[in-house]
């Protein structure tokens, strides 16, 4: 019996790729993509720290859907400093409407000596 089972899973931020690179990668063998959009509150993600905005967030999602990926996934993180239930609600409401085969959720870890870790 032989199985073939193979994921090649690529973790992308919505700020730093585009169409090409992403069909680069599919003819690579990437057959997941992995999209680390956070939150989809502009206030949220400059608090991060985070490369993109929520207009890169929509257009990430575009760019997933016409290149024709079939299995991709959305994170977002909870429990942001200033973030509110309405925030959150607001997050997962447009989560479901991007309809990604996957969703991952993390709690914030906040650290000593890391950019949480001082407020």
């Amino acid at each position: 019996m032989e199985i073939n089972l193979k994921e090649i899973s690529m973790e992308m931020d919505p700020g730093t790729f585009d169409a090409k690179k992403l069909k680069e990668l599919m003819g690579l063998g990437v057959n997941r993509v992995s999209l680390g959009v956070q939150a989809f509150q502009e206030e949220l993600l400059k608090a991060c720290g985070k490369a993109h905005g929520v207009d890169e967030v929509h257009e990430a999602i575009e760019i997933i859907n016409s290149c024709g990926v079939t299995n991709w996934s959305l994170d977002l993180i909870f429990s942001l400093p200033h973030q509110t239930q309405e925030m959150w609600e607001d997050s997962l409401k447009l989560t479901v409407e991007a309809n990604p085969n996957h969703v991952s959720v993390y709690d914030l870890q906040v650290e000593k000596d890391t950019k949480f870790g001082s407020l």
